[in-house]
């Protein structure tokens, strides 16, 4: 197990997760308080596969996020979980765990369905 970007292997946070909570609350208020930006604890390079590059597919992307990185962004997306369903229209699909992006299949081939017999005849 390497550590991350930050020197610290992800077992340090899990063993003194009492210590490092705090530290990480008041790091990811602070930043959201005053404008601080979180892209410089998540950095994303592009190693090259071969010599001669020819395609983006021949690129390797290695994410070095920092643990602390990881961590504020599951705390975000499992608030963010929570609100979804509240922010997100009922006719959108994605992105909401009871709903399916195929249920939109059904809507639109009854659209076109109507369409489909309408055709010709003026809308009212």
């Amino acid at each position: 197990m390497a550590p991350g970007p930050d020197g610290f292997l992800g077992l340090f946070y899990h063993k003194y997760s009492e210590q490092v909570n705090e530290i990480l609350c008041n790091t990811a208020q602070s930043r959201t308080n005053w404008g601080g930006d979180l892209r410089k604890i998540n950095q994303t390079h592009l190693i090259p596969k071969v010599s001669s590059l020819e395609s983006a597919t021949e690129f390797l992307p290695i994410s070095l996020c920092n643990n602390s990185y990881k961590i504020l962004v599951k705390v975000l997306a499992n608030r963010l979980k929570k609100i979804l369903p509240c922010i997100i229209s009922h006719h959108q699909n994605a992105f909401v765990p009871s709903r399916q992006i195929q249920d939109n299949i059904l809507v639109a081939h009854e659209a076109f369905h109507y369409l489909k017999h309408k055709k010709g005849k003026l809308a009212s």
